[in-house]
């Protein structure tokens, strides 16, 4: 199985639900303070969209998407 580092370039990686633990995260100090005031529910969608943003690639916009699918099998 290649590693992350030897994929192509271009190659866009599709990370499921079951695959969380390959992802990243990266937190700011703010992030964590803010985050410790979240409910549950929010709390987990916030782990979840976090999950989602590429550090090598950030998005532009700061937006990232997540489906509608994704996000129910997770909970």
């Amino acid at each position: 199985m290649p590693s992350i580092a030897e994929k192509q370039e271009n190659q866009k990686q599709v990370l499921t639900v079951n695959e969380l633990s390959k992802r990243k995260v990266v937190e700011h100090n703010a992030l964590i303070q803010s985050v410790a005031k979240m409910q549950k529910t929010a709390l987990k969608m916030f782990e979840l969209a976090v999950s989602c943003i590429d550090t090598e690639n950030l998005p532009e916009n700061n937006t990232v998407f997540l489906s509608k699918t994704e996000l129910f099998k997770f909970f």
